[in-house]
Order: structure tokens, then sequence, then C-alpha cells
């Protein structure tokens, strides 16, 4: 999210309403329906059955559908997508990583398939009613623009600039 602060502003905080959106909309969920995964017994004494153990005892097994980190991982991702002039190894590193993130919930136990599908709907859903509505605000936007611009040129008895003067006391450049 830094990187995408400085690289495109108006992607940062699309992402970031995205993301507070989704999450709220987590929350609800978590209100009204706990969900919860079972978790296996680990056995052994390696050093990843140890590194299990402790996310196990840090992150308990409620609040599993949907899930939060898919919802922020996927909307990173996305996102991504929308950064004008990056260079590929930044697409490729987020999209691997994110999806080696994504993976890692399921090979974990802190998932099941349906709580990741439901967060990347989720996601997507927010993604496309986001866009719809920025890019309905930013129709408006242009049209207001192109109503002043209109009125004023009428006021100043005016014709664009860099148009052939066909009216009198018209500006060129």
């Amino acid at each position: 999210m830094v990187y995408f602060c400085f690289k495109d502003t108006k992607v940062y905080l699309f992402t970031m309403t995205t993301i507070v959106i989704g999450e709220i909309l987590c929350f609800v969920f978590y209100y009204f329906y706990q969900t919860t995964v079972t978790r296996p017994d680990l056995h052994g004494n390696g050093v990843f059955t140890m590194l299990l153990e402790q996310i196990y005892q840090k992150d308990n097994p409620y609040n599993c559908f949907p899930s939060i980190h898919v919802l922020t991982t996927y909307a990173i991702m996305l996102a991504s997508l929308q950064i004008k002039r990056k260079h590929i190894i930044n697409t490729l590193l987020i999209h691997v990583l994110g999806t080696l993130i994504i993976l890692s919930t399921l090979f974990t136990k802190q998932h099941v398939f349906l709580d990741v599908a439901a967060s990347m709907l989720i996601v997507s859903v927010i993604y496309s009613l986001l866009a719809m509505v920025f890019s309905t605000q930013i129709l408006v936007k242009k049209q207001r623009k192109k109503a002043v611009w209109k009125k004023n040129s009428k006021q100043q008895n005016c014709c664009p600039i860099y148009q052939i003067p066909k009216m009198k006391n018209c500006r060129t450049r």
C-alpha cells in the first residue's frame, strides 16, 4: 500500500476504500454469524511445527468466513493492475506473493476454500461498484467543466483557443 500511495494516489485511495468497506462487511457478518475452522492436532518437534503452533496460539480459529487475509491481499492484487507506468517485476512480485499468501491461509488450516472464494467475491463486487461510482463522478465533473466552459466562452463572445478565428474578438495563440 505504501508503494501505491507514492506511485498513484488515486489507486491508493480506491484500494483503501475497497478494503475498509470489505472489512466492515466482514465484521458485520462475524457479528451475526460466527464461523470456526477445526484445526488438526500437531505432532512433531520440527521448526515448521513449532511455527504453526505459534500461529495457532496467536490467531484464534473463529471469524473465518469471509477471510480478511484474502480480502486485503486480493484487493492489493487488483489494485496493482490499475497502476500505470510500473515495472513488470512489481506486478509479478505482488501477484506471486499475493497468491502465496492466499494459498498459505488454506495450507495452514486458517481458512477453507469457501472463505477464500467469498472474500474474492466481496472484493470484486466492491471494486466494481466503486469503479462505477467513481467513473460516474468523473463524467459528471467533465460535463460540469464543459458546461462552465461553454457558459464562459458565450459570455466573453469568444471562440475556443486554437480554433481558426471566425468571430470577432477571438483570441488565438
